[in-house]
């Protein structure tokens, strides 16, 4: 029953400028915090408050659909959600995935899992890309963790038809454009729905569904010293585990946000609204924690089965849920779980019928995060740079691609639980945020 709980839990989510005189979306500031510091956050930095801007965000940032078929009805036609996705040997490489092919998940749909990968070349300036046939995964395979390591990929864990895996892969091409598949040592615990960062050699896996328990674990794996294995790095600062949280490396910290907690009998659940940074080179340190307040628009996204994309010398955050339509929901099925024996059969009724509403929504209903944020390091502040695009950035497990420092790829997605996207995305980027005056 519990894998069956989170398993519809996680179902749910399922640059050039110039003197332009607008101003940026949104205002706000950041809270901050350090790890242990008692009674409640008395320290406001307003780092870089999303001030007024001289230009618009469609003065440096372009986003628009990516041409080209990936040559598989199941992409083509339907979409994935939770695949694998990197760059490898200059290409793009999408691999594995899942989706509802037959009928709509909130229909009774069987879930798909797919094994397949696929290698592709952008050409006409990045926004057409020619798509071929790579090969297989091990097996068919979603929901696990991509990291990208130079010009190698590597893949963590994920689910299967079989459930929760352990299986660890680094994934290159041969000569021939084919995808080759090196099998590692499994992961001492099964894991998906988790995050990945990578820092030089050094592999970092975060929270997710370890050992069929939502965890809070961050766990660091050497390329230089394999022999060592999978070692406990921190534990991420707010309690109950996160579900398909965001993080990224820039410089030498690690960021992680988003992310949510199914809650248990006596914690209700809920979406995670710190983004927390750790210092990789001194861990020691503990955590720092920002809380991004904004007044327009008032909403909370904190980007739970979002992305966290290293680009433009700092971090881009994309997609996820509307906290405060997917957070009902989620607390509906706690309470279900966990309190269904304290509740009247009246009661017990109306949670089962919305919650059955809520899956049979229109995708605009579900307001998924079309919003884009970036995070400067050289100013340490978080600033929104606007709402671009909800047909094209309003989803959740997109597999996202950082191409080059000015370029993203964010390939297919979940556009409402059980809907996928076959569309590709491109973000890009002609001057880096905080420069932008």
């Amino acid at each position: 029953m519990k894998h069956q709980i989170a398993g519809l839990a996680l179902l749910l989510l399922g640059i050039i400028g110039s003197s332009c005189g607008v101003h940026s979306t949104g205002s706000g500031h950041i809270r901050t915090h350090k790890e242990g510091e008692k009674h409640e956050l008395d320290k406001l930095d307003e780092l870089d408050e999303l001030e007024k801007s001289s230009c618009s965000p469609s003065d440096y940032i372009d986003v628009y659909e990516i041409g080209g078929s990936v040559g598989h009805p199941a992409y083509d036609r339907h979409g994935v959600s939770a695949a694998f996705a990197g760059r490898v040997g200059g290409k793009l490489l999408l691999a594995g995935g899942a989706n509802f092919p037959d009928k709509p998940a909130a229909e009774g749909g069987k879930k798909a899992y797919y094994d397949l990968a696929f290698v592709g070349i952008p050409r006409q300036g990045g926004r057409h890309i020619d798509w071929a046939s790579a090969g297989h995964l091990p097996k068919a395979l979603a929901y696990g963790v991509s990291l990208q390591a130079q010009d190698t990929l590597y893949i963590a864990g994920g689910e299967s038809s079989d459930g929760s895996e352990r299986g660890f892969y680094r994934l290159t091409l041969d000569t021939h454009g084919a995808l080759r598949t090196d099998t590692l040592s499994p992961l001492p615990f099964t894991i998906n729905n988790a995050a990945g960062a990578v820092f030089g050699k050094r592999l970092y896996l975060v929270g997710g569904m370890q050992d069929g328990v939502a965890s809070g674990t961050i766990w660091v794996y050497d390329l230089g010293h394999s022999e060592g294995g999978w070692k406990r790095l921190a534990e991420l600062p707010e309690a109950g585990g996160y579900l398909q949280p965001v993080a990224s490396v820039v410089r030498d910290s690690l960021y992680v946000s988003g992310g949510f907690t199914l809650g248990d009998a006596e914690h209700p659940a809920r979406v995670h609204q710190g983004i927390h940074s750790l210092s990789l080179t001194d861990p020691r340190g503990g955590w720092h924690t920002y809380y991004l307040t904004l007044t327009a628009p008032k909403r909370r996204d904190y980007w739970a089965g979002g992305n966290f994309v290293p680009v433009a010398g700092g971090i881009i955050a994309t997609g996820g849920v509307h906290t405060e339509i997917f957070e009902p929901a989620i607390e509906r099925i706690r309470r279900l779980k966990h309190n269904k024996e304290a509740l009247s059969e009246e009661e017990v009724a109306r949670l089962t019928q919305t919650q059955s509403a809520y899956m049979r929504q229109p995708i605009a209903w579900y307001q998924f995060t079309s919003d884009l944020y970036y995070y400067a390091p050289e100013t340490g502040g978080w600033r929104s740079i606007g709402s671009m695009r909800p047909d094209l950035l309003g989803r959740a497990g997109a597999s996202p691609i950082a191409y080059d420092q000015r370029r993203v790829y964010l390939l297919q997605g979940e556009l409402k639980p059980g809907i996928r996207s076959p569309k590709i995305i491109g973000i890009e980027i002609s001057k880096a945020p905080h420069r932008v005056k």
